[in-house]
């Protein structure tokens, strides 16, 4: 696969991660993890998709979107666990409706980020020797999102591309213990924004200009990526 030099910079360093604990004594404490998401954004805005009804509106929000994390785990104690992940997001809404003039009208939007997850999880179990338990934690991610494609009516705005972005959050969940196997359902809340780094212009529009990004909306100057993760994770213990 040929991955853009930062994705490819992050999945070094997530491999490296895992060399750096492939001791006998550490691979107990190891775990690694796939994990799905189904992304929930904060802000939601709205696209025009058929010119005779006000209210044909496509719904898009840039925090949403389907996910998936591939992620390693080091047990710090009996139930402080630190982790990493590499993931990747992509945000789809799509809107094809015939035109009283003949045709179809396409309204779309089209966005991703990857992301690399760091963080730590406090594990515990209901009972002692149960299979069930609870978990709480919190981190930090280092977001690198891809370029953000509006269409509106046919009309295409041109691609949209942001700054890497810093973001935060928290979680809990619940989860099952199977051996050397764990189940987890969890709810995630991200913070994130993006702030515009460049337009790509198309020839044949003059909505927005290159000249001056100040006559951008709002939304697209600085992109609210907040949200909730509705997630579920397999996780290979070690120990």
């Amino acid at each position: 696969m040929n991955f853009p030099l930062r994705k490819q910079q992050l999945l070094n360093a997530l491999f490296f991660a895992v060399l750096c604990i492939s001791s006998s004594n550490a691979q107990k404490k190891l775990e690694l993890s796939l994990r799905t998401n189904l992304g929930i954004g904060a802000k939601y805005e709205t696209l025009q998709f058929d010119n005779a009804d006000s209210y044909g509106e496509l719904i898009y929000s840039p925090g949403g979107g389907i996910g998936l994390e591939l992620g390693v785990g080091y047990l710090l104690k009996d139930h402080l666990l630190t982790y990493g992940a590499v993931g990747y997001q992509q945000n789809i809404a799509l809107q094809y409706h015939s035109s009283n003039y003949g045709g179809t009208d396409k309204t779309s939007f089209f966005f991703n980020k990857t992301s690399l997850q760091v963080g730590t999880n406090y594990r515990f179990k209901f009972r002692e020797k149960g299979k069930f338990g609870m978990l709480l934690g919190g981190g930090g991610s280092f977001n690198l999102p891809g370029k953000m494609s509006i269409t509106e009516l046919n009309f295409h705005y041109g691609d949209v591309t942001f700054k890497p972005a810093l973001g935060l959050h928290a979680e809990t969940g619940v989860f099952i213990e199977l051996k050397k196997l764990i189940l987890k359902g969890s709810i995630r809340l991200r913070h994130l924004n993006y702030k515009l780094k460049n337009y790509n212009q198309p020839s044949d529009s003059n909505t927005w200009t290159t000249d001056n990004y100040a006559q951008f909306p709002n939304y697209i100057q600085k992109v609210n990526a907040s949200g909730g993760d509705l997630s579920f994770s397999l996780i290979k213990k070690f120990a």
